[in-house]
């Protein structure tokens, strides 16, 4: 019984059909699989995350910082303007009352505040004043008076901004220690002694305050309602937050650190709690810590968003990999059968089939095969037929160009003589050069020319267009002499500047400047025409370069004489060259086109 499981068991996989045996093969190999890769793009995703948060707090923590430091620096500059102002300077050293002196430092001050939006209040101590107990000069949005140089005096912030010598000092004033009367908002105090800049004497002291309310709605607000921001000082005193209650409070006083054992001083730069993810970093110009407090909820719930998308991502793998297993046979011999319809089609003479297979295969690469036979096949009857229409359309062109050309050379040359005895030297010469032009061009029927004859061609012509365009076209030809005497076919250079004065210069208001340069390069001869007209976008430029390729253009009726220029410049190449001439477009939109032609010197 048991040798006969075994083979009832092969008898019935050799009868079952292909696609139930790519089933009974390829789904728990697919499964399987799929779960692997799950579980670890599970734990790749969440390391991921945690990669991003920490990149998101630097992030947050370096922009935070610039920007507290640009407000702190700010109100730097913003003293030191007043140490060094000359009427700050005279309004404190006069002993006695000086009310205009007074009044155009207010104006001048307020002027200033105006231009300096994180700066919302400002009050200047005299200290030479002969009543301490007077009214302080005091700017303030709010129209709130200051307590006066006597009260100032007894304070804290007093003493301490003594002791610095001139340095500045930064706290935290609320309504206790505030010193605007009646204003009970959180205010972010710069405190500065201001010397006299002769004996550098003390002089006053000069106050500028920050509402906190203005930090906090401007520098602290977060996308994320699960993430806390906070700034507080070397002492742990929260200087603003995201969450106002935190405010003048001290780190250890609030839920993230009442459960964390490190002194400021030595608090981790990064550290995780139960319920927290803390980040922080202190400023080098203020000394004021930046931290970023983010709960592990939001984080726990896209990593359960993670794993539930995995699971999804299973069960869609399964369904997928059974249906794909068993269309696996039909998609098989399907190419098969399409490789055998399109053979038969082309035995009737169908030269447009193409089987276009996908994959490197066995499968793929008969496919390629047979589509590359069929384009050959078409190419070669295609290269038949188009070189007898291109032989006929050449004698066409030959027999005109023999009666037309021979005719206008007559004329003009009895128009030149005509000229010169009438005294007209400059139709002489326009006449001569267009009759030059006409010499060159019929070449006693020969298809080649020198490039010492093609130059004198073109020299012609720019003489032409120079006395059509004065002042507006001036040229330059540089040519090596190795060159001169090498053969090019006739009328290779000329109706690329006719391209350029018509399509780059003629549309151009500013004057117009073509360079014809001609060197040698080992084997190979460059020819170059430049010019500075109105030139081509990129997109345009690569269209033409590609067409040259594959010597199919699309042109519109604004190009259509240009491209059928360069499509007949580009096939006399082909038939003389063969692919070892190439012709090459550069262009930049309003600053000009180059035209680059390279041809082999062994032909």
């Amino acid at each position: 019984m048991m040798r006969m499981i075994p083979s009832k068991l092969l008898f019935w996989y050799i009868n079952l059909p292909i696609r139930h045996k790519l089933l009974v093969w390829f789904v728990p190999l697919i499964l399987t699989t799929v779960a692997i890769t799950g579980f670890i793009s599970y734990q790749i995703a969440a390391k991921q995350v945690f990669s991003k948060i920490d990149q998101n707090q630097d992030n947050l923590l370096k922009k935070s910082i610039d920007q507290f430091d640009l407000i702190a620096q700010d109100v730097n500059d913003f003293t030191n303007y007043l140490f060094l102002s000359s009427s700050v300077q005279d309004y404190l050293s006069s002993n006695s009352p000086n009310t205009n002196l007074r009044q155009q430092m207010n104006e001048s001050l307020s002027k200033i505040l105006v231009t300096r939006p994180n700066i919302h209040s400002l009050i200047v101590y005299d200290i030479n004043s002969l009543n301490p107990f007077e009214q302080p000069l005091t700017i303030n949005q709010g129209k709130i008076s200051a307590e006066s140089y006597e009260f100032f005096r007894h304070t804290i912030i007093y003493d301490k901004a003594k002791k610095q010598d001139g340095d500045s000092i930064w706290y935290l004033a609320n309504s206790e220690n505030s010193l605007f009367i009646g204003d009970n908002q959180f205010k972010l105090l710069n405190v500065r002694m201001i010397k006299n800049i002769y004996d550098l004497n003390p002089e006053g002291f000069v106050v500028t305050g920050i509402n906190e309310k203005f930090l906090r709605k401007k520098y602290m607000s977060l996308e994320d309602p699960e993430t806390e921001m906070l700034v507080m000082n070397n002492d742990g005193q929260i200087l603003t937050a995201t969450n106002q209650d935190w405010v003048g409070s001290y780190y250890f006083d609030i839920p993230p650190f009442q459960t964390s054992k490190h002194v400021i001083e030595e608090m981790p730069r990064k550290y995780t709690t139960d319920d927290w993810i803390i980040s922080h970093d202190q400023s080098p110009l203020t000394e004021w810590r930046v931290v970023i407090i983010q709960s592990k909820k939001t984080v726990l719930l896209e990593l359960n968003q993670i794993r539930l998308i995995t699971v999804i991502a299973i069960i869609l793998c399964f369904i997928g990999g059974s249906i794909v297993s068993w269309f696996a046979a039909f998609r098989l011999t399907s190419p098969l059968k399409k490789l055998i319809r399109s053979m038969r089609k082309l035995e009737n003479g169908d030269f447009s089939q193409s089987v276009k297979f996908v994959g490197n295969d066995e499968i793929g690469q008969l496919g390629q095969g047979y589509d590359n036979m069929v384009h050959r096949i078409k190419k070669l009857i295609d290269d038949v037929y188009f070189s007898k229409i291109q032989q006929r359309e050449a004698e066409l062109k030959t027999l005109q160009a023999q009666i037309n050309p021979h005719f206008l050379y007559n004329t003009l040359n009895t128009i030149c003589w005509t000229a010169q005895r009438k005294g007209e030297p400059e139709i002489a010469n326009m006449a001569y050069a267009l009759s030059s032009v006409f010499r060159l061009s019929l070449n006693n029927g020969k298809d080649s020319i020198t490039i010492r004859q093609e130059i004198e061609l073109v020299k012609n012509y720019l003489y032409i267009q120079e006395q059509r365009f004065k002042p507006k076209l001036t040229y330059e030809i540089d040519i090596v002499p190795e060159v001169l005497d090498i053969e090019i076919p006739k009328l290779l250079i000329q109706p690329f500047i006719e391209n350029a004065i018509l399509h780059g210069i003629e549309p151009n208001n500013e004057s117009g400047y073509i360079k014809v340069q001609i060197s040698h390069h080992h084997d190979t001869c460059l020819i170059e025409v430049t010019d500075n007209g109105v030139g081509m976008n990129e997109k345009t430029v690569l269209e033409l370069n590609r067409s040259l390729k594959s010597y199919q253009f699309n042109s519109t009726n604004e190009k259509q004489d240009r491209s059928y220029a360069i499509l007949n410049i580009k096939e006399r190449l082909k038939l003389l060259y063969d692919e070892q001439a190439t012709l090459t477009f550069h262009s930049v939109k309003g600053r000009g086109t180059r035209v680059e032609l390279r041809l082999p010197l062994e032909k």
